[in-house]
């Protein structure tokens, strides 16, 4: 990667939200930069929905980055329907970032976290995508493939540089250092040959993060991609193109 481009989060797109992710360099095949900055929300997943709330007992710190724009602190259920089905177009078929710490209670700061898609992290997922490009009205031929790009092989870093708690253990504040890589993936029986469906890339991007209130994050989330906004037993996954397993290995972040 020779080109490296800073782009700044812009206070006004942020929904009012207090978390802050930052590309400070990178870009993927074609010139494309992931657009990540535009709603970023952060939250300490503690409890769970099994025929009633929960707590966990290992809690989990989730974040959610999106090219789509939406004030955080509230119920997209509010929205007027034009409004709601712009959200929910942009978040569907933009650029977006999720990420899942396991057993965040025992994160500290210096803590530097490994992903190699082909083999999966107990500790923390991450899933990733760039969105849908869109068709020239003079082409003829159009490949399928184009309509989301798929992740391929996906290494990833996290250093924690700053890390809060309150008094109860929980995350007050996070700040951290991401590095994501994407490689095509490697040819095998489920890959005949990747064509337009992947655009290897790199991206270095800072974080600082404030939790918001985990069940209006959940909430939101399930109505963007389509879900039930009621709790479910079930982990639901990131279920629509673009955040498929990578390679076929790494898990996505449940939601739930």
């Amino acid at each position: 990667m020779n080109r490296f481009i800073s782009l700044l989060a812009i206070a006004s797109c942020t929904g009012q939200s207090e978390s802050i992710l930052n590309i400070e360099s990178g870009e993927f095949e074609g010139n494309r930069i992931p657009i990540l900055s535009n709603t970023v929300m952060a939250w300490n997943d503690e409890m769970t929905f099994n025929a009633g709330y929960q707590r966990r007992e290992d809690p989990a710190f989730e974040l959610v980055a999106s090219e789509s724009q939406f004030d955080v602190q509230r119920d997209l259920l509010s929205l007027d329907g034009a409004e709601f089905l712009d959200v929910v177009h942009r978040f569907r078929f933009g650029d977006g970032l999720h990420l899942r710490i396991n057993q965040s209670q025992t994160l500290i700061k210096g803590d530097e976290l490994q992903l190699d898609s082909n083999e999966g992290s107990d500790r923390w997922q991450l899933a990733f995508k760039l969105g849908a490009e869109g068709l020239d009205s003079d082409t003829e031929l159009d490949d399928p493939r184009r309509g989301f790009r798929l992740p391929g092989q996906i290494t990833a870093k996290l250093r924690i540089t700053e890390l809060a708690r309150n008094p109860d253990n929980r995350i007050t504040e996070l700040e951290a250092e991401l590095e994501v890589k994407v490689d095509r993936c490697a040819p095998s029986e489920h890959n005949r040959g990747e064509g337009e469906a992947y655009r290897p890339g790199v991206f270095v991007a800072r974080l600082k993060l404030k939790p918001m209130s985990e069940r209006l994050a959940e909430h939101n989330l399930k109505l963007l991609l389509g879900l039930s906004p009621l709790p479910l037993p079930d982990n639901n996954g990131f279920e629509f193109p673009g955040f498929t397993r990578n390679c076929r290995n790494n898990p996505r972040p449940p939601i739930d």
